[in-house]
């Protein structure tokens, strides 16, 4: 991390990010690496140091903005290109709401005053114990637009 090395990290850190594929060749006489080669999704030229490589890494490095400290889902980068990047979530939850006063249900939920929380109107969420593969809820007919 250069910005801790240079003792810059408090105001400068940048993150440094390559997806792509690393090749290995073995010696098959001692079974040590005698070759190593990356290739990079964000670049064309995959030539030893070519300029467009040496591009990408500095403007990575020169990197002066910094990120709200909001509260970001994790996630993992898959591919990151110098157009876009590929990421894959953990499953997260973005908005949750109660509804009160919903109509009452003409689908086969019990209407029985013995079934726990049958009743849309009881806690504001609807609960059925009856086998209806079908427990939702239209929001047009709710009332809701």
């Amino acid at each position: 991390m250069p910005a801790k090395a240079l003792g810059l990290s408090r105001w400068w850190n940048p993150v440094i990010t390559f997806t792509g594929t690393s090749t290995y060749g073995f010696n098959p006489n001692n079974g040590r690496i005698n070759r190593h080669i990356d290739t990079w999704d964000s670049i064309q030229n995959q030539k030893f140091f070519s300029f467009e490589a040496f591009g990408d890494f500095w403007k990575q490095m020169l990197q002066t903005y910094t990120t709200p400290a909001l509260e970001t889902p994790q996630y993992t980068l898959l591919r990151r290109t110098s157009r876009f990047q590929v990421r894959r979530y953990e499953p997260f939850l973005v908005a949750e709401t109660h509804l009160d006063n919903l109509p009452s249900m003409s689908t086969t939920a019990t209407s029985s005053s013995s079934s726990s929380g049958s009743d849309p109107q009881e806690n504001g969420t609807y609960q059925s114990s009856s086998s209806s593969s079908s427990n939702t809820i239209n929001p047009a007919s709710a009332g809701m637009r």
